[in-house]
């Protein structure tokens, strides 16, 4: 239930006040109970304020929201354009390192085009060396076996020699194709030669391009 303001008007009755302000009426204020009617306007009014209220936060953010849309053209206009390359940069640096690349300063042996490391000559002569010592052989051609030198070559390490492939890709072999290319050691394991059948006649080696023992 409402309490609605009522006023009543009585005359001032202080002396002093009535001294001063004769005449004038004084508004006394009293609540009285709002009738049903009044109730109705009241709470009819608060609705009504209510929905207004929200109408306008609504309209608010539609405005803001326009605002924003209207304002997007503009700062895409205003965005630099992206830099497109249509060449791709040059590197200073390959992005992937082949063997053979990094070899071109630290070659020991090149046999036709293949260059060799000094460990991959190592490691080829080790796998000979140790199966030799053990008697035992691999591939169709029993690799190693004894190495004939029919071909003449200058050996500054003393025989019996005996051949070993090593190969190409950079692997110690174990059995299968044996390339073109061998390694040549004694009987104590000391290299002596690394010999290719490539660029030679026949069945026949050349010595691979290199400083030899």
């Amino acid at each position: 239930m409402s309490i609605l303001p009522e006023y009543s008007s009585t005359v001032a009755t202080d002396p002093e006040t009535s001294m001063h302000r004769e005449g004038f009426w004084k508004r006394k204020r009293k609540l009285v109970p709002a009738t049903k009617d009044e109730e109705a306007r009241i709470q009819c009014g608060s609705s009504a304020h209510n929905i207004l209220e929200q109408s306008t936060k609504a309209s608010n953010t539609l405005l803001s929201a326009a605002s924003l849309l209207l304002l997007l053209p503009a700062v895409a206009l205003a965005a630099p354009k992206p830099i497109v390359h249509t060449r791709t940069s040059p590197s200073l640096f390959p992005r992937s390192f082949t063997r053979t690349l990094g070899r071109r300063e630290t070659c020991v042996d090149t046999c036709g085009s293949t260059c060799y490391w000094q460990e991959d000559i190592d490691a080829a002569v080790q796998q000979g060396y140790s199966l030799y010592q053990s008697g035992e052989t691999v591939g169709d051609n029993d690799y190693p076996h004894e190495f004939d030198d029919r071909e003449g070559f200058d050996i500054s390490v003393s025989g019996p020699w005996y051949e070993f492939p090593i190969l190409s890709s950079y692997k110690v072999y174990t059995g299968g194709s044996p390339g073109a290319d061998r390694v040549v050691f004694n009987d104590e394991g000391t290299l002596a030669l690394v010999v290719t059948h490539t660029g030679a006649s026949g069945d026949n080696f050349v010595e691979c391009s290199g400083a030899q023992p």
